[in-house]
């Protein structure tokens, strides 16, 4: 059988020929190489004069095959070889090495010259069969991924790899009949894809012979992120009733954009918010300005920021806490033993004592009466008491109450004397 040698268009090739001698007192008479079914020689070594092979006349054949051609005799008879230079495509084939001794038997080795191909470029394919030309995915975070890479042609046949990062992640590669033509294919399938394969590139190398350089297609993985950490990151200062303030919400590491909502004790808010997102390896931050414009019954609500990506279901995380609301008293009066009549009766020389309920946040400050309108002079405390009645303690009985937020008059309570 013919020993095969590799060669690569443009690169330099040697065919071996042992021209050992048999036997010590025998010698070589003549080396002819062949070429394929041609009976002429491409080229010839003489020693039929007795001189010694190293000595030999050299000839070959009048082409440009011949003129690329060099039969050296080697530091030893078994390192013999013949030298082509700059291989080109029409040099492949079998060649034959004849050698002639004075008094042993001639021998003959064929050497099958086959030329490196390179493969054509990588094709690949994701798990529905769509070519990918510079961006494969989405793929989504905690899910599998699968790349097919298709490679035709190439002498000999190449071996398939996937790589990312410099590294080989997928070695194994197996031939397949692709459109009628065969080719080799390595199909990459990663069960449970990372965070750190954000941006990061897959590259599919096909490699066959180390004469010919091997062959690669790069294309970019796009993958889609849960978000990490989300955080109402405003201080919670004491919010003022009726006044509109600004608080942000920012979440980390989702891609595309986290999607923000804002709840209130549990329902959405529609106020309309601003929402930035900054693409980078770090954090994909993500930030939604809420405008929120709280009542005094707001206060000890819980305000939430959650922060969720479409592409996954359930998997929202939030942030939580517990407003404050400044608002100015919410004031009535009433009797002292909790008599919700808003007009009472009392005889001449009776007493009555008033009591001012105030809800404030900041706490109530000062508080003041008010009888038929007219600020009661004195009287700045939360109980009013009426001692004596008389006729003339008859009216219209209101108190204020006053903290930072301003000052709130409640209704009016009426006291009927009765004369006797």
């Amino acid at each position: 059988p013919a020993r095969i040698v590799w060669a690569a268009i443009d690169h330099d090739a040697e065919l071996p020929c042992d021209i050992t001698t048999p036997s010590s007192q025998d010698g070589v008479k003549l080396v002819l190489w062949f070429k394929d079914s041609t009976g002429i020689p491409l080229y010839s070594l003489d020693s039929r004069s007795g001189v010694p092979i190293s000595g030999a006349q050299h000839s070959t054949i009048a082409n440009d095959l011949g003129q690329r051609l060099f039969f050296s005799v080697g530091a030893t008879p078994k390192e013999a070889r013949l030298q082509i230079r700059n291989i080109k495509t029409s040099d492949g084939g079998v060649y034959r090495c004849r050698v002639d001794y004075f008094n042993s038997p001639t021998r003959n080795y064929r050497v099958n010259l086959t030329l490196a191909v390179p493969p054509e470029e990588p094709r690949i394919f994701d798990a529905q069969g769509k070519e990918i030309s510079t961006v494969a995915g989405p793929f989504r975070e905690g899910h599998e991924l699968f790349l097919s890479c298709q490679v035709s042609g190439g002498r000999p046949p190449p071996r398939v790899t996937w790589w990312r990062d410099g590294v080989e992640i997928s070695s194994t590669s197996h031939p397949s009949a692709v459109e009628g033509t065969s080719a080799m294919v390595n199909q990459l399938f990663i069960s449970t894809v990372t965070r750190d394969f954000f941006g990061s590139k897959l590259q599919c190398r096909a490699a066959g012979s180390k004469l010919v350089p091997a062959v690669a297609k790069e294309v970019a993985i796009q993958v889609h992120l849960k978000p990490l950490r989300v955080k109402i990151i405003s201080p919670n200062e004491l919010l003022t009733a009726g006044r509109p303030v600004p608080i942000r919400c920012e979440a980390w590491g989702s891609f595309p954009a986290a999607k923000i909502v804002w709840l209130l004790d549990g329902e959405p808010l529609r106020s309309g918010d601003i929402t930035v997102h900054t693409d980078s390896n770090d954090s994909n931050l993500t930030s939604s300005i809420l405008t929120l414009r709280v009542t005094a019954e707001n206060d000890g609500a819980e305000l939430t920021c959650r922060a969720s990506n479409p592409w996954f279901s359930g998997g929202s995380i939030e942030d939580k806490r517990i407003i404050s609301v400044a608002y100015e008293p919410v004031v009535s009066v009433h009797l002292s033993n909790e008599d919700p009549s808003r007009v009472i009766t009392r005889a001449e020389g009776e007493n009555v004592t008033l009591k001012c309920r105030a809800d404030a946040r900041p706490p109530v400050t000062s508080f003041s009466w008010y009888k038929n309108n007219m600020r009661m002079s004195g009287e700045n405390g939360e109980t009013l008491y009426l001692t004596q009645l008389e006729r003339e303690s008859a009216g219209s009985y209101a108190c204020a109450a006053s903290n930072t937020e301003g000052e709130t008059r409640s209704s009016s309570l009426t006291l009927k004397i009765q004369c006797k």
